[in-house]
């Protein structure tokens, strides 16, 4: 109660521990899916991309029903609104190119998640406009901060290598958002739990399907590396293993980055917090790519160096 006897509303910050969440899963994430695409991982070979896809997408695909039901939210379930399956078809088309754009070979973890985030703070701001929401002076100086930041380390980062599949795969995941955003902020960012959980759990069952069909329809059209990645998950080898681990880790990052996007903040506020939490985790990711698995491996190996000698 204030001194006039109002109630006084709290400020929820719990997004402040789903960005902690974020960033926790998403080191290990990128961290992995660039080791495995570059060959670091002692004892395993390097393996393309679209190769490892299939294996990251059934993690996924088993790991994210299995957070619906610990959270309780398997009650929320219903069936899914127009909304949800659009939003749903944008979400599996940010699924497969978040792991995508890691795992070209020659391009840097950093520049990458820079790119990718980069194009995300452009369009937060552009969807609140549309949709007609109030942008608060904080989020705007958030935004300009971490687009700031963004700019910065783009000219700072001295591998700015890049191909055309890459620069495509960046296209249709900034499409995803674009696709995904809009859906979400006018049916979902809103002030009633139920409301919001209810197209949390639709939008991931129809996810679900979506992220099952694409390597499918790829090899279906003859895509041979989708088909070798299907052959990779049947296979159960430690490839696949790794692999189902980094969609486990890409699941987290999921429900972590989702309940941040659904807070009934504005989006502009949003994604500056989830992009600052990512760059942090891609900073994080970067250094143990190239200087503490390269180390570990040797720390592996040099035994038997030493034994063939």
């Amino acid at each position: 109660m204030d001194s006039s006897g109002a109630p006084v509303k709290r400020v929820d910050r719990t997004i402040w521990l789903f960005g902690l969440g974020y960033f926790i899963a998403y080191t290990p994430y990128a961290g992995l899916v660039k080791a495995m695409s570059a060959g670091k991982l002692p004892g395993l070979d390097r393996i393309e991309g679209l190769t490892l896809l299939p294996s990251v997408l059934a993690g996924t695909i088993v790991t994210l029903p299995i957070f619906v039901l610990l959270l309780g939210w398997w009650r929320y379930a219903h069936v899914p609104t127009r909304a949800m399956i659009i939003s749903a078809f944008g979400t599996s088309l940010i699924i497969a190119t978040t792991t995508l754009a890691y795992a070209f070979h020659g391009i840097s973890v950093l520049f990458a998640l820079l790119l990718l985030r980069g194009g995300m703070l452009i369009i937060a701001p552009i969807t609140d406009l549309i949709g007609r929401r109030r942008v608060r002076w904080f989020s705007s100086v958030a935004l300009i901060i971490s687009l700031s930041a963004v700019g910065l380390a783009i000219v700072a980062t001295n591998d700015h290598r890049l191909t055309w599949a890459a620069v495509i795969n960046l296209g249709i995941y900034l499409a995803g958002y674009q696709i995904r955003l809009p859906q979400m902020t006018k049916y979902a960012k809103v002030e009633h739990p139920e409301t919001t959980r209810t197209y949390f759990v639709g939008e991931i069952i129809v996810t679900l399907i979506f992220l099952a069909l694409i390597p499918l329809i790829g090899a279906a059209f003859g895509v041979d590396a989708l088909r070798n990645g299907l052959a990779l998950v049947i296979s159960g080898s430690a490839a696949a293993n790794v692999g189902f681990l980094i969609g486990a880790l890409y699941a987290t990052l999921y429900l972590f980055t989702t309940l941040i996007y659904l807070d009934r903040r504005e989006n502009t506020f949003c994604m500056a917090m989830n992009c600052s939490s990512s760059l942090l985790a891609g900073i994080a990711a970067s250094f143990a790519s190239s200087q503490l698995l390269p180390e570990w491996a040797f720390a592996r190996l040099s035994p038997r160096l030493r034994d063939s000698a």
